[in-house]
């Protein structure tokens, strides 16, 4: 959707540090920022390298707050629920 694709091949050097840096395009598709916890499995030939869980999938984009994980439940049982713990935390009664 990015226009990146599972086969694409990038050229990345090696700094004196040890550092990579991770292409843009790769760093937008996978909502990778300073900070992002990443976690690294070797094998024979591949180095792989995964986001780990966030704990909140949520981001904000402009006005909007964008969920980036994979919904499970029934939202319009959970929503409500949600919905008036935070109202009794905000008035002060939670």
């Amino acid at each position: 959707p990015f226009g990146i694709h599972n086969a694409m091949k990038t050229r990345l050097i090696i700094d004196q540090a040890g550092r990579v840096v991770l292409p843009k395009a790769v760093r937008d598709q996978f909502h990778l920022g300073r900070g992002t916890a990443l976690s690294l499995s070797v094998d024979s030939e591949s180095i792989i390298l995964k986001p780990e869980s966030r704990k909140a999938p949520l981001r904000r984009e402009g006005t909007l707050m964008v969920h980036d994980g994979v919904a499970s439940g029934d939202l319009w049982t959970v929503l409500p629920d949600n919905r008036s713990e935070r109202d009794r935390q905000v008035s002060g009664l939670g």
